[in-house]
Formats: C-alpha cells, sequence, structure tokens
C-alpha cells in the first residue's frame, strides 16, 4: 500500500468515488456527456471538487482528501444539481 502525501494525515476526511463511466457515455452522439447536455462529464465534476479544496491522490480520480469533515461537507453543498441524484 502506498505511503499518503505528506501533506494529508490519517485523520483527515476522504472522499472515494466509484465512477460509473455509462453514465456519462448514455448517448452515442455525445459521448462522455451525460444526457447529450455539453458541460454535463465527469472531467467536470472532477474539476468542481478540486476547485472546491479536494486533493486528487495520485492523481487517479478515485480518492479525494479534505483538510477537514466540515471541508467535504462544505463541498457538498457546491455539488451541481445535474450531478445529484
Amino acid at each position: 500500500m502506498k505511503k499518503l502525501p505528506a501533506l494529508f494525515r490519517e485523520s483527515d476526511s476522504t472522499l472515494v468515488i466509484k465512477w460509473d463511466d455509462r453514465g456519462f457515455n448514455d448517448v452515442p452522439m455525445a459521448p462522455g456527456c451525460r444526457t447529450r447536455i455539453a458541460g454535463q462529464t465527469k472531467a467536470a465534476l472532477i474539476t468542481q471538487l478540486v476547485a472546491n479544496g479536494a486533493v486528487d491522490i495520485y492523481g487517479l480520480n478515485l480518492v479525494y482528501m479534505f483538510r477537514s469533515p466540515d471541508a467535504l461537507g462544505q463541498r457538498e453543498d457546491t455539488i451541481p444539481a445535474w450531478a445529484r441524484h
């Protein structure tokens, strides 16, 4: 198992995402976009996470760390409406 980057502690809040790429490729004419709407992409959600304080551990787009539980909770409020289910 890899060691965490030095700037994090084991007690920092972690978000693990298991992406379902099929949800971003549900219309053949608009691959990578959710329901053919430009901007509704996996990359857009990743950008949103990072812009709001998440750090993408090892650049794998799977594990994101936040400095505190509050930081993770505040991030939840910034999720775009189209990504909420």
